[in-house]
């Protein structure tokens, strides 16, 4: 009886811990792919016309704000099109 509650003691100790960790990082992962799923990332391609022909861009922008920051710091439109 003795050793049995032993046993039990270690095994809750030890097992525990471990359980909550797993079921801690699958729920992170759940919850963050999810919200990956509801809220994408945004993806703007801008086309330009300069003497070069056709060149097409594509920026990643996670809100409007970063967009208008890309224009504003003249990322958009490089040298070669203008």
């Amino acid at each position: 009886m003795q050793t049995t509650l032993i046993i039990n003691l270690v095994l809750l100790v030890i097992c525990v811990p471990i359980t909550v960790y797993v079921c801690f990082r699958a729920t992170r992962v759940i919850v963050h792919g999810i919200l990956t799923y509801m809220f994408p990332q945004k993806i703007i391609t801008v086309t330009l016309k300069g003497p070069n022909g056709t060149v097409k861009k594509q920026f990643s922008v996670s809100s409007n704000q970063e967009l208008v920051q890309a224009i504003l710091e003249d990322r958009v439109v490089d040298n070669e099109t203008r």
